[in-house]
């Protein structure tokens, strides 16, 4: 194939995804197209900035994973259709429940997960409660897992590089997501 055969293809298929973004609007960039909801890069950046902030201000932030219990079974005997359907609903409940502040993102599958600024464990656990109901209510089922964040001692980092803190907050957002999903893991129904 040519150099100019191959440019021509590149910038074709270049000039094809910005008409395709420019359609879809600005959302179609940071938002799941499945569900409406955050993709799981934009979610944790957001994230990042939002921990940060509250631990400058010295406010609470906690952070809730949630798994839809029995999507497979209804991919499988009703077709992975009924199971976006699920999903898509799903989303629509978890948007309605939260408050505009609080940050929900689709982590993968039939995983969502949510930031909650200024929210301690018990708080955003009522978050889950409330959900759990209005879901079920619905015919869904889902398992949740909370964290809330203990934040260092902002000495801690006052030594570090600026991209030593950004590796740190990284680090520090993946272990409250770790610690989230290690809870959603042990109240999934097969494990009680």
């Amino acid at each position: 194939m040519s150099s100019k055969l191959a440019l021509f293809i590149h910038l074709r298929s270049f000039f094809k995804t910005i008409k395709i973004v420019l359609k879809g609007g600005p959302d179609m960039l940071f938002r799941d197209e499945l569900t409406g909801l955050f993709t799981r890069r934009i979610f944790k950046e957001l994230a990042l900035e939002m921990l940060k902030q509250a631990m400058r201000s010295n406010m609470p932030i906690s952070v809730m994973m949630a798994d839809m219990d029995g999507l497979r079974k209804a991919n499988n005997t009703y077709g992975h259709g009924k199971g976006d359907e699920l999903l898509r609903l799903s989303a629509g409940i978890f948007m309605d429940c939260v408050r505009t502040s609080d940050i929900v993102g689709r982590r993968g599958g039939d995983e969502f997960i949510i930031l909650f600024p200024d929210t301690s464990l018990s708080g955003a656990a009522a978050v889950g409660e409330k959900l759990k109901s209005l879901l079920h209510r619905n015919g869904l089922e889902w398992s949740f897992g909370v964290a809330e964040a203990c934040f260092p001692n902002e000495s801690e980092l006052s030594h570090r590089t600026k991209n030593s803190i950004e590796e740190y907050w990284k680090s520090f957002l993946e272990s409250l997501i770790d610690e989230a999903d290690s809870r959603l893991y042990q109240n999934k129904p097969e494990r009680r």
